[in-house]
C-alpha cells in the first residue's frame, strides 16, 4: 500500500488552519501544521512533505514568502511544490512575478476548497504517477 501524500500547511488563523487540515485530511493526504515560519520551515526540512501549502502572510509579515525563498534555495526542500494563498489581493499582485519565479501556485483568499483540492492534485498528480511507474 502507498502511502499518503504529505502536505505541510502553514496558516496562521486556526479556523483556517483546522479548515483546510480536515478538508485535506478527508481527501486521503496526512498534513502537518504550522502557523509561523520559522515552524513552517523546520518542519519542511524535517519532514521532505510532497507539497507545501503557504499563507502568504502569517502573523502581518510575508513569512509564506520567506518559507518559499528558503525552499527554493536548498537542494533538499527546492523540488517540493507549493501553494501559496492570500487574503490580500494587492499584496499577491505585487508579489505575482516572484511567486512565479518560484514556481508556486497562487489563489487568492477566500478560495474554495475544491478549487485547493484540484490544485494539490494537479501538483501531486506527476510525482504519484512517476512512483507508480516505478512499482
Amino acid at each position: 500500500m502507498a502511502a499518503r501524500p504529505l502536505i505541510l500547511l502553514a496558516e496562521d488563523t486556526l479556523a483556517v488552519r483546522e479548515a483546510v487540515d480536515a478538508a485535506l485530511t478527508a481527501a486521503g493526504y496526512d498534513v502537518v501544521c504550522a502557523s509561523g515560519g520559522t515552524q513552517a520551515y523546520e518542519l519542511l526540512r524535517r519532514l521532505l512533505p510532497d507539497l507545501a501549502i503557504l499563507d502568504l502572510i502569517l502573523f502581518d509579515e510575508e513569512a509564506g514568502l520567506d518559507v518559499l525563498r528558503e525552499m527554493r534555495s536548498h537542494e533538499q526542500t527546492a523540488h517540493i511544490p507549493a501553494i501559496v494563498y492570500a487574503e490580500d489581493a494587492g499584496r499577491v499582485q505585487r508579489r505575482a512575478s516572484e511567486l512565479a519565479q518560484y514556481g508556486a501556485v497562487v489563489l487568492a483568499k477566500p478560495f474554495s476548497i475544491e478549487s485547493l483540492l484540484a490544485a494539490v492534485q494537479q501538483l501531486l498528480r506527476p510525482r504519484t504517477s512517476e512512483a507508480d511507474a516505478g512499482q
